[in-house]
């Protein structure tokens, strides 16, 4: 019987500590867990944000001598608004992001950013189609659903397949303000969670158009001109390419510690030049254009 017993109460002792151990992943997963407890086991700066940026953001953690998944910095994507959201809350350190905070919200009241450059965005079509420039007006009423086949532009007779983003892409409320003048998309279209996915689904649909950041640019999708001008260095830094945002880095309240590390190195002139070659436009060369006129280079 004495037997019989212990090893019942060794069973419940392991059932216990089962049970605590799910406890405790779920709060640390559901962030109930103080953020102090969590990074004293493990001490990463948690980057989140923009997928225009994360080949930025990850070169960065890459020149930090750490990986996207070592101890130090990681790196997610989740859109502008959602690295925002999460900075704001606690859970994340740092949020890259083409947006700026939502206005009068107070949950963005304590974040302080500062300006990395111009990240400019390209409207990409599969490579069959025959069409090399939109006018902001062709691009509006394709977004707008209103237009349904390339053959209505001068293109193939293909049907228009619309990949587009979430709602917390900094990429589609840029292009909802440039190109819609705050109109909202067709909701016919399909939707991805990242500028790779943009890339990979324009690539492999007949007939696709999105969007996506320069930095994502490769020969598996076709560049369009927008109103003739193509998207160059040269063009968005003399106003007359009018697709871009303007890149920032956001932390709550004054960064110490590896996260000041982290973005102080993001804003460091040599690593800036270094991400120029790859598509981010140098803020210093950027002459008065659409975005700062509207949105104002804040925080620098």
């Amino acid at each position: 019987m004495k037997c019989w017993l212990c090893v019942f109460a060794g069973q419940i002792k392991r059932s216990l500590v089962f049970f605590l151990l799910s406890v405790v992943t779920m709060m640390l997963a559901l962030g109930c867990i103080p953020k102090a407890e969590v990074t004293s086991r493990h001490p990463a700066v948690r980057v989140v944000g923009s997928t225009a940026l994360l080949p930025v953001a990850r070169d960065a953690a890459q020149l930090m001598g750490v990986t996207k998944r070592a101890a130090g910095v990681e790196v997610f994507g989740g859109g502008s608004l959602t690295g925002l959201q999460q900075v704001a809350g606690g859970w994340a350190d740092v949020a890259l992001s083409l947006v700026e905070p939502p206005p009068g919200e107070p949950l963005y009241r304590g974040l302080t950013g500062k300006v990395l450059g111009v990240m400019p965005l390209v409207l990409v079509v599969h490579p069959a189609v025959r069409v090399d420039n939109l006018s902001k007006d062709d691009a509006t009423r394709i977004f707008l659903g209103q237009v349904k086949n390339w053959a209505e532009l001068g293109g193939p007779d293909i049907p228009i397949v619309i990949v587009n983003r979430g709602k917390s892409s900094g990429s589609r409320q840029l292009i909802k303000r440039l190109v819609l003048g705050g109109r909202e998309f067709t909701g016919n279209a399909r939707l991805v969670n990242s500028d790779f996915e943009v890339r990979k689904e324009v690539a492999s649909t007949p007939g696709a158009i999105g969007y996506l950041g320069a930095t994502y640019l490769n020969g598996s999708v076709k560049a369009l001109k927008y109103n003739g001008i193509e998207c160059t260095i040269e063009n968005v830094a003399n106003g007359s390419y009018p697709l871009y945002g303007l890149a920032r880095v956001y932390t709550r309240g004054k960064p110490e510690g590896t996260v000041q590390s982290y973005s102080e190195l993001l804003l460091k002139e040599s690593f800036l030049l270094e991400e120029a070659k790859k598509g981010l436009v140098p803020l210093r060369i950027l002459k008065k254009g659409p975005e700062t006129s509207q949105s104002g280079v804040k925080g620098r």
